[in-house]
Parts: structure tokens; sequence; C-alpha cells
């Protein structure tokens, strides 16, 4: 069976106003242009604070880029998105990220792959993207271990993440296999 086309058309470059083609040269250098962008520039405005908001959480917040790039694979993992997971894999790969470490997050609270700080940031990553509640014991390790902004930053990447995941699918945007 055919997947059903995303809603809205995928556009290119030249297919946006000229006022909006600098955010697409923007994005474009930092590598090809995934799907779900093509269909977000149908709202050139969107598009904009959406790349910016999405610099911000993947590139500031407190962690190491190889943490980033797991629990953004974390939660492809919890939100069963095929589209996140495999846009995610290239740049965890291109990144180094440990392929041992890669395979292991399904089971992660039983693997000994992880350190203390990612273990602790993959709990927290598993109750926002579940919306779960904090535990009392949750939020004390993240205290020690992580300063306000860092938490901050880590909620906002996994919450970007969570956001993305839904928009794909509801816009039935498919991932692209190289």
């Amino acid at each position: 069976m055919t997947p059903a086309p995303a809603v809205l058309p995928l556009l290119e470059r030249i297919d946006l106003p000229s006022a909006a083609q600098p955010i697409w040269d923007r994005i474009a250098a930092r590598g090809p242009v995934a799907p779900m962008i093509k269909v977000l520039a149908n709202h050139p405005a969107l598009l904009e604070a959406y790349w910016q908001l999405g610099v911000e959480v993947n590139d500031e917040p407190g962690i190491p880029t190889t943490t980033v790039h797991l629990l953004g694979l974390r939660t492809c993992q919890l939100d069963q998105s095929e589209y996140g997971w495999t846009q995610r894999l290239k740049k965890a790969h291109a990144d180094g990220v440990d392929p041992a470490k890669i395979a292991a997050l399904d089971d992660w609270s039983h693997s000994t792959a992880f350190d203390d700080d990612e273990r602790v940031l993959l709990a927290f990553t598993d109750h926002l993207a579940a919306r779960a509640p904090l535990a009392a014991s949750l939020r004390a390790e993240l205290g020690e271990r992580f300063a306000p902004r860092q938490i901050v930053g880590v909620a906002m990447l996994v919450l970007y993440y969570v956001m993305n995941h839904k928009y794909v699918d509801v816009m039935k945007i498919r991932p692209v296999h190289q």
C-alpha cells in the first residue's frame, strides 16, 4: 500500500517569495533541506521562527552534541517517528555518536553503555515525552547534575522533537531514504 502524500506540497527555494529565500539559504547552508522544512515553507514567517528555535534548542542546550543526538533519537523511539529517526540518525552518525549507544537506546535503563549524566537525561526525556510527572528523585538528580539553563535547554530540546514528530504525522510527511 502506498503511503498517503503529504497534506501540503513540498516547496523548493524557487517557490518561495524572494523575501523568504534568505531563510531557505541559511537552512540549506547547514545541509540538505528536509521534507519537513519543505512543507513548513508554505508559511515563510513560521518557517523562519521555527528554524531559529530549532537552531537554539539543538545548538545551545548546554550538553554535549552526542547527548543531544541520543535524546533526539530516544524521542523518535517513544513517538514511533520513522521520519525523525531517519533524519536524526544521519546526523548522529556524522557527529560520532557511539553506535553501541544507539543500539542500546531501546533498553537504556538496563544498559551499561550510558554514563550517569546520560542516564538522568534519558529518564528526563522519557518523562517529558510521555507527559508524565517528574518524581522528586529525578528532579533532585537533575538539580544536582545540571544547571537550570541546561535543564531548560534539555526540556525545550525534547519538547521541540515531540512537536516535530506530531507535526510530521499530521502533515503526512515521509522520510527521504538515501
